[in-house]
């Protein structure tokens, strides 16, 4: 199994700092090991980088509208870097495991409610507040019963704790990781070499992953936006049809 060490190791090689099998420093793989965890976190925030979608369940408290979600929050995990939007994109859970459609609105539609203290059995709409360190959920109307809400949400794609951590990701992520952090360790080195090739491996790797987590997106409209014109006559059943 791979592991950060391994991933360090290959660059520093690739850039011409170790010769091959001399062994390396602790302090240059302590820095590699930072730079791997900086690259990480950068690819978080690029949703065709990360391969799946985590599925988070909250219990509703009644009464209750807003929930802290992070660690120490209501919901003691790991913060969301943002939830997915759109109908249905969460849902309500009851004792009998029926479930109830959610939709998800960003914070310019969320503000248009008018009366956001209104109650019900059930939320039928949530907006997600990315604050730090705590994100906030807010579901409207507020629950009356004390249901689960469950959402999907993009998390962060993880943080090594050591050299031996190993890389535990799908297909294609190895060789993307390691060709990326060859091109993020360069300027640390001031004799490195980094080879065109590799930059554009770096480059190739990133976008085959990108076009593996590719998802589908549904274009939607209001209703409204559909011209409402005179009725046409349909000569097949002789009749006015809109």
């Amino acid at each position: 199994m791979t592991t950060a060490q391994d991933i360090i190791t290959d660059s520093l090689k690739e850039l011409r700092v170790y010769a091959p099998g001399e062994p390396i420093d602790d302090a240059d793989l302590a820095d590699g090991l930072t730079q791997l965890n900086r690259l990480l976190d950068h690819l978080s925030n690029d949703s065709a980088a990360c391969y799946a979608l985590l599925e988070q369940s909250l219990p509703l408290q009644i009464g209750k509208a807003s929930y802290t979600v992070g660690p120490g929050g209501d919901l003691n995990s790991t913060r969301p870097l943002r939830l997915i939007y759109g109908p249905g994109a969460a849902y309500i859970l009851d004792a009998n495991q029926v479930k109830y459609q959610v939709d998800v609105w960003p914070q310019d539609k969320w503000n248009t409610i008018a009366y956001p203290t209104q109650s019900a059995d059930f939320p039928t709409i949530a907006f997600y507040d990315p604050q730090f360190p705590l994100g906030i959920v807010n579901v409207f109307p507020t629950p009356s019963q004390a249901f689960t809400f469950y959402f999907d949400s993009y998390l962060q794609l993880g943080n090594l704790t050591n050299y031996t951590s190993q890389i535990l990701f799908p297909p294609g992520y190895e060789a993307m990781l390691q060709k990326n952090l060859s091109v993020w360790l360069k300027p640390w080195y001031k004799g490195a070499q980094l080879d065109p090739i590799v930059e554009r491996l770096a480059i190739r790797t990133l976008a085959s992953v990108k076009r593996t987590n590719k998802r589908q997106n549904m274009a939607e409209f209001d209703p409204e936006l559909l011209v409402r014109g005179t009725a046409a006559y349909n000569v097949y059943s002789d009749s006015y049809v809109r």
